[in-house]
């Protein structure tokens, strides 16, 4: 919250939104079930049993890369996000990969892009 300078509705958005109706893009935007909105650690909980693979970002104040994290989400701590990674040629890490909660960012699932990615990553490992 401390990052929202500003809310504005106008013109320009309603606008937009007469578009994304139009063009039967906006009920996009409406899932099938409730995301806990709490904190990450609340919405990764809520979403992970419809959509287990997500992309994870982590961006850093002053770091222009941040980390982006494209993985299968195998346990949700308060403080710790435990994600099996899979790297950009859709193979899986041998081990998973531990993500501080306190540096997350932004969360994405079930995007276009991220399923697309998934459909051609080797099987998922089942040591």
């Amino acid at each position: 919250m401390e990052d929202v300078l500003a809310h504005e509705r106008g013109a320009h958005e309603e606008h937009w939104d007469r578009m994304l109706v139009g063009e039967g893009l906006l009920g996009g935007l409406r899932l099938p079930f409730e995301v806990d909105l709490r904190g990450f650690p609340a919405a990764l909980r809520s979403i992970q049993s419809q959509h287990a693979d997500v992309i994870i970002e982590c961006e850093d104040e002053g770091d222009d890369d941040g980390d982006f994290y494209l993985g299968r989400l195998l346990e949700i701590g308060e403080e710790t996000i435990i994600l099996h990674y899979v790297d950009a040629l859709g193979r899986w890490d041998e081990s998973p990969t531990l993500i501080p909660v306190e540096r997350i960012t932004k969360v994405q699932f079930d995007t276009p892009y991220l399923r697309r990615f998934m459909r051609y990553t080797a099987p998922f490992p089942t040591h």
